[in-house]
């Protein structure tokens, strides 16, 4: 891996595949990682302009989801400064190629509507929200030599005035 900056992603691979991931079933912001020589997942957590809506039904009947409410902006501009964001820290200690990130999501009617994924405050990726769940998922080629890495995904309405109290 050669290295170029400080950024990061989910699934960070060398030789071999390394996943770092987050598991919300347990009701819980815990993060693992499959070699933690390599790197280290930190607790998941929400901006301090999203509210706290604690964990709610997820995709299917036997999952559980990390969610948040509150989602008020009304462009992106407005999610980075309301921090409305979720947040997974990865703590690299080697070299390592981030080459994923993917997530479940789904957004109730009057949560936000569009997202993007920033790592290490730089824009990667952006996307739509989705009711009923979907998949999302991103390919990244970022290289990361010892450092943390930030993923943020900031969310916003994309409509101004009112209150958008849903979650997602």
């Amino acid at each position: 891996v050669a290295c170029i900056g400080e950024t990061t992603t989910i699934t960070p691979s060398v030789d071999s595949t390394v996943v770092v991931s987050w598991n919300f079933n347990a009701s819980n912001t815990t993060g693992a990682s499959t070699d933690a020589n390599l790197a280290t997942a930190g607790n998941a957590s929400r901006g301090a302009g999203v509210g706290d809506a604690g964990f709610v039904s997820g995709c299917n009947s036997t999952s559980t989801a990390f969610s948040g409410n509150n989602w008020t902006s009304a462009t992106e501009a407005e999610a980075i400064s309301g921090n409305d964001y979720f947040e997974f820290p990865i703590n690299i200690l080697g070299p390592v190629r981030l080459t994923k990130f993917s997530f479940f999501e789904r957004a109730a009617g009057t949560g936000p509507i569009s997202w993007a994924l920033y790592v290490n405050g730089t824009k990667y990726s952006t996307g739509t929200t989705s009711d009923p769940c979907m998949q999302e998922s991103r390919d990244l080629d970022i290289a990361i030599c010892g450092a943390s890495a930030l993923i943020r995904i900031y969310a916003w309405r994309e409509t101004s005035g009112g209150s958008a109290t849903g979650t997602w």
